[in-house]
């Protein structure tokens, strides 16, 4: 594996279309994951994507101390949400 660093337009380009490279993965916005996806298709290359939106999570009448409460803060808050699958938005009800 290689990571390439610099422009979308410029490397990004050049890394999709060049004949050696024969696996894209992509982590972005919807738009440039159909532009890579056309791409890679006509070339017949494998592609990896991971678009768009963070998940929301609703967590409803449970106490602080019940495991999917927990598990709902570690996924808003683990790695200080910088990962694709973060809870971007999280809801919830007070206790009953």
């Amino acid at each position: 594996m290689n990571v390439v660093t610099g422009s979308g337009a410029e490397v990004g380009e050049e890394l999709l279309r060049h004949p050696k490279v024969r696996r894209i993965a992509f982590t972005g916005s919807t738009e440039v994951g159909r532009h890579v996806m056309e791409v890679a298709g006509r070339e017949i290359k494998r592609d990896t994507l991971e678009l768009g939106r963070k998940r929301s999570e609703i967590v409803c009448e449970m106490p602080t101390s019940t495991p999917p409460r927990k598990a709902a803060d570690v996924g808003r808050f683990f790695n200080c949400g910088q990962m694709c699958l973060g809870v971007k938005r999280l809801s919830c009800t007070p206790p009953v």
